[in-house]
């Protein structure tokens, strides 16, 4: 579908100028890379002080080709240590380390999403020599705004084994979420048109067979203007539209529109397109508040209105994520 086609789908909608897009925002949290101690892996736990999505590690190993596998676990690692059926593997790389006292990057591109309060326990490990650096532990706790990180536990690969407590040695990246997510297509609000569900907290199911997720990032301010939004889960290549309006639509349970539901409606302002990269990610970053006419505690609802390609599960050829509601401060 094209942004033409956009256009003449939904005509409420009032087309101010298109938001560039641009890189979500990563922030990191580094422990160390002092080590005094080290073995295959280690565990620990990360807990989110606000929402949060960790999308990549450094690590700490001694030098030579490494192999390293990611896991997690939801809550904490403890009680978990010795039962691999609990952990998720999030994906097993091979580099060469940087050696000691300094950060290697771990090439996994991570997805880690994190409610605020939430705490997700993490294994870090080597498949075997040359082995993970840590250090031993002294009772911190590694945190800044966003996060903690707590001393965990050095490990024998897989499962065995192990010495507490051990801080791990790396740096965590991740984006930050900003705003309220609502009106989901996976059965929560009102149900997608042709049967066509997506996955938890996603959109109705698009070409893909998988809904679309829209998040907030940057912050609140409407001085500062660095609201973001970032949507996943898009057809590449299709383009898409980031609206907002001043309501929820049918009290947040939304309203059929193409494959999808309307979840932002009334006073609608178009907020720029953007065409989904190969992995069906689009991002608008800055100036939004300026576009929207927006000032501190009012309250708007964004959503994105993409293109659905040829395999439309229903046939209409455009679909939408959920929605995010925001409340605006100074």
């Amino acid at each position: 579908m094209t942004p033409t086609m956009l256009r003449a789908a939904l005509p409420l909608l009032l087309f101010a100028p298109a938001a560039l897009a641009q890189t979500p925002q990563v922030h990191s949290l580094t422990t160390t890379y002092t080590s005094n101690n080290g073995l295959d892996g280690n565990m620990f736990d990360v807990k989110a002080l606000a929402p949060i999505t960790i999308v990549a590690l450094d690590g700490h190993f001694n030098s030579g080709s490494v192999t390293i596998e990611v896991y997690t676990v939801p809550g904490t690692y403890v009680g978990h240590e010795f039962d691999p059926s609990a952990w998720t593997l999030r994906g097993s790389a091979t580099t060469t380390s940087n050696g000691v006292g300094v950060p290697t990057p771990i090439p996994l591109a991570l997805d880690v999403q994190l409610q605020a309060g939430e705490i997700v326990g993490f294994y870090v490990t080597c498949t075997g020599t040359p082995g993970v650096k840590y250090t031993n532990g002294t009772g911190v706790v590694y945190a800044n705004a966003d996060l903690e990180l707590y001393e965990g536990r050095g490990m024998d690969y897989p499962f065995t084994g192990g010495y507490v407590p051990r801080a791990w040695n790396g740096t965590v990246y991740y984006t930050t979420e900003v705003g309220e997510r609502f009106c989901f297509g996976d059965g929560s609000a009102g149900f997608c048109p042709c049967a066509n569900p997506g996955g938890q907290e996603q959109g109705c199911a698009n070409a893909s067979g998988l809904g679309a997720r829209l998040e907030g990032t940057g912050s609140v301010s409407v001085s500062a203007d660095d609201l973001g939004f970032t949507a996943s889960g898009l057809v590449p290549g299709q383009p898409a539209i980031l609206f907002a309006g001043t309501q929820m639509v049918n009290a947040g349970q939304g309203q059929l529109l193409g494959d999808g539901l309307r979840c932002a409606g009334t006073s609608v302002v178009r907020l720029g397109i953007a065409v989904p990269d190969a992995g069906g990610v689009a991002v608008w970053s800055g100036g939004l508040c300026g576009q929207g006419g927006v000032n501190a505690g009012e309250t708007r609802y964004f959503q994105v209105w993409y293109g659905d390609g040829p395999g439309s599960p229903c046939g209409a050829g455009h679909n939408l994520t959920p929605g995010v509601k925001v409340i605006f401060g100074g």
